[in-house]
């Protein structure tokens, strides 16, 4: 469940933050945008690795198996090291998104290996081919409506929340009894103290 309603949430966000990755650098600097823009874009992908990794992380250590990760985390500091030595004199600020991007894949990698083999947990592939979908077709959306509206962000960004909740309903990523669940829960909570 957890996996999917991440897959909701961080696809739509990831997609447009790529999308108006030129944008939103221009809200937060003012002087050399074009060179931000694409370490930006790394980084939001970045981001959707980083979010899985979370959910790993937190299996592994309700599992008592967070020892397991060391070797996947040191690896991992290996590999952003080294790539940040090669990348960064080369390309500056992309080199270094780009290094941490691969890192995180790589992390990532290691600790749904380290779940599977010592959890026995295997990832959901329907749910996994129903996220892609997912992504693909807000993909898709905000090209049409950029083409369509290719000066209006705000249309964009309205439009492509209310195309994604239906759409992720539609592919059973999202379920009303797992939001009914998530809300009677809080009420329990809520009664008990």
């Amino acid at each position: 469940m957890v996996v999917r309603w991440l897959m909701v949430i961080t696809g739509p966000v990831l997609i447009l933050s790529v999308f108006y990755a030129e944008e939103i650098i221009q809200l937060l600097y003012i002087e050399h945008v074009d060179e931000k823009v694409i370490s930006f874009q790394f980084l939001m992908f970045s981001f959707l690795l980083v979010s899985f990794g979370y959910i790993f992380g937190a299996l592994a250590l309700a599992g008592d198996k967070v020892n397991k990760l060391v070797p996947v985390f040191f690896t991992g500091l290996l590999v952003n090291f080294l790539l940040n030595v090669f990348l960064i004199p080369k390309y500056g600020a992309k080199g270094a998104a780009i290094s941490t991007t691969i890192t995180q894949f790589w992390v990532l990698v290691g600790q749904v290996f380290i779940i599977r083999k010592y959890l026995f947990i295997a990832i959901n592939r329907v749910d996994l081919g129903k996220g892609i979908v997912f992504m693909t077709l807000i993909f898709v959306f905000v090209r049409i409506i950029t083409w369509i509206w290719p000066e209006s962000t705000f249309i964009t960004f309205v439009s492509s929340a209310i195309f994604s909740v239906p759409l992720a309903f539609l592919l059973k990523l999202a379920d009303l009894n797992d939001v009914r669940m998530v809300f009677n829960k809080k009420n329990n909570n809520n009664q008990i103290e």
